[in-house]
């Protein structure tokens, strides 16, 4: 993987949370550069079918990860289905609403947005 084209992708990534306070994946995947491909960003191993986007480059997976989970530089929020129709791309799976115990049996979409990481709870 190519270290500065990811170190790339995060930057504008980052800016465009700036830019706008919250951002759908829909956005990310219409404005910046590199952030499609062919791969999904799922919840986590433990909600193996809650998918959150699709059509995304392995290195936006990478890069978000790392945003969210690593660095905790930005935070994942609930967001509304009319965030993502508003922008005219939403996934075609049911809503993931309360995940069973031991998980969806088959992909459901956990719509949400992309918002800087609150100060208070960077300082935990």
């Amino acid at each position: 993987m190519d270290m500065q084209k990811l170190k790339q992708l995060k930057d504008g990534i980052l800016k465009f949370v700036a830019e706008n306070g919250k951002v759908t994946y829909a956005e990310l995947s219409k404005n910046i550069d590199g952030f499609n491909g062919k791969y999904e960003y799922r919840a986590n191993n433990k909600w193996p079918n809650v998918v959150l986007w699709v059509g995304m480059s392995k290195e936006a997976v990478i890069a978000i990860k790392e945003l969210v989970v690593r660095e905790k530089i930005l935070t994942p929020v609930p967001a509304l289905i009319w965030d993502y129709l508003y922008t005219g791309q939403a996934l075609h799976l049911p809503i993931a609403k309360r995940p069973p115990r031991t998980g969806y049996k088959k992909p459901h979409w956990l719509p949400t947005m992309l918002i800087r990481t609150p100060k208070h709870l960077l300082d935990t």
